[in-house]
């Protein structure tokens, strides 16, 4: 196999005339060679290094991708594809690229498809460079197509780049789905709402029996009301040390993260059993729910094209929250008619309302620059308000690569209490147990603003997980 793989490269080489595109396939064909002897030399690599190296890989890697689509856009271009034996471009793809899987295949043939169209000159720009990746395509032309049919005044050039934009700083399929919620609530509100409540009326549980026992149940939900049970489950299920009755010796907790969130959501049964229901519905969770005081002072439908309005003022504003959807799994800090949970999951302003009269959903008003200014009806910032006021702030775990949500998450004391720091929202920062943990053990400091963590981890710049936080492209008049 591999004597015949290394004939056809050596014929590919003779073949390919001199010149840039010459050069640059030879140096391929040198780095395929050495990604094959690097594992069994990495042990020769210091463990300062290995990060980089890492790096450097996922760079390749980003690379590959996206030569792998440009030639296959060029084959389809030429009509390569079309008088080879392939049924389809995606099989072709797949006869030719190695072990690449039926779904990878089919998505590197309809991106290649999609960049040669002259109406996508930003998308192809954007693969070719790698700034964009295929899965990140996919998601921006599934979403455009289903937004441009309710935003009119869109041109699709310019709606295309919101996405590039998101894509381009990192933002997976989630954050470019909470942009396409987010511009749909911003432009269209009232559709938003419309469609939302639609899909309350559709919502399904059902479950069936599986081989040795099990029972599996499936739940289809509205985002408003998955995002309840998500909240609900997830503040059960944090791992928790189980700790030797004998000897008082902590050890890890054995349970997997699905097990966990099974035992949570018994707990969440066993509790709505034991409640009295006559006088309470018996949740112990609180859902946070975040959106700009613009937004929650809307209180009608009829409003939403204000709120676009207001919305429009500042184009770069408008973009710096749009970009929020692709803060690193943070969700984003509410904006344009939506409302974002602690978890990041995006509701509709008119669902927020009628939530809001639930004693068990706290809405979090944001001022004009997105700081918390008041949690639930009467709190500032004082007791338990104010950790829900770090968790709508931080998201998630506030160490830069670290998304761990809020549940799993403790405040962290910047300056120590012990040290005469003051428990207040700006000595306070989400960290998980093990970066809680490290914090402490290499005595790290932070800039901590009303709006974001900054951890100075090399004693020079700080480093925050939202400093890749996107900026939309500015709206014409």
């Amino acid at each position: 196999m591999a004597e015949a793989t290394a004939q056809v490269r050596d014929e590919l080489l003779d073949r390919v005339p001199p010149g840039p595109a010459a050069d640059a396939v030879r140096a391929v064909a040198s780095a395929v060679e050495a990604l094959g002897a690097l594992p069994s030399s990495l042990h020769q690599v210091g463990s300062a290094e290995l990060a980089g190296v890492v790096q450097l890989l996922g760079q390749v890697t980003d690379r590959a991708e996206a030569c792998l689509v440009m030639a296959t856009a060029e084959a389809l271009q030429r009509g390569v594809i079309r008088e080879s034996q392939a049924a389809s471009p995606a099989q072709w793809v797949a006869s030719h690229a190695g072990r690449v899987e039926p779904g990878e295949a089919s998505r590197v043939a309809a991106v290649a498809t999609a960049v040669n169209d002259p109406d996508n000159v930003l998308l192809r720009d954007a693969v070719a460079t790698a700034e964009c990746s295929p899965r990140a395509a996919q998601v921006s032309l599934r979403e455009l197509a289903k937004i441009l049919p309710v935003l009119p005044d869109f041109a699709r050039a310019e709606c295309l780049a919101y996405f590039l934009q998101v894509a381009a700083a990192g933002g997976g399929a989630k954050e470019l789905r909470h942009l396409s919620r987010w511009l749909v609530a911003t432009y269209a509100g009232d559709r938003l709402e419309r469609d939302d409540a639609a899909l309350e009326r559709v919502e399904e549980l059902s479950w069936s029996d599986l081989p040795g026992g099990l029972r599996r149940f499936i739940v289809d939900l509205a985002p408003a009301n998955a995002a309840r049970l998500v909240a609900a489950i997830q503040a059960g299920a944090a791992p928790r040390p189980v700790i030797d009755p004998d000897t008082g010796a902590s050890s890890p907790d054995p349970r997997s993260p699905g097990k966990r969130r099974a035992d949570a959501f018994m707990d969440l049964i066993d509790l709505a059993t034991s409640a009295d229901t006559s006088t309470s519905h018996g949740s112990t969770t609180k859902l946070v729910v975040t959106m700009d005081l613009d937004d929650l002072r809307a209180e009608a439908t009829g409003n939403a094209q204000a709120a676009a309005t207001s919305a429009g003022r500042d184009a770069g504003t408008a973009g710096r929250d749009a970009g929020t959807a692709g803060r690193r799994s943070r969700g984003g800090q509410g904006g344009g008619g939506l409302g974002v949970t602690s978890l990041g999951d995006t509701i509709d302003a008119g669902t927020i309302r009628r939530m809001a009269c639930d004693a068990d959903i706290i809405p979090m008003v944001l001022g004009s620059r997105s700081e918390p200014l008041d949690v639930g009806r009467e709190q500032r910032l004082v007791k338990d308000g104010l950790r829900a006021a770090v968790v709508a702030r931080d998201r998630c775990c506030t160490f830069p690569g670290c998304d761990r949500p809020p549940s799993f998450c403790e405040v962290h004391h910047v300056q120590p209490w012990y040290a005469g720091g003051r428990t207040s929202l700006l000595n306070s920062a989400l960290l998980c147990r093990r970066h809680h943990t490290i914090a402490h053990r290499d005595v790290l400091t932070a800039t901590v603003t009303p709006f974001e963590v900054s951890w100075h981890l090399d004693g020079s710049l700080g480093i925050t997980a939202r400093s890749v936080a996107m900026s939309a492209p500015t709206r014409g008049p």
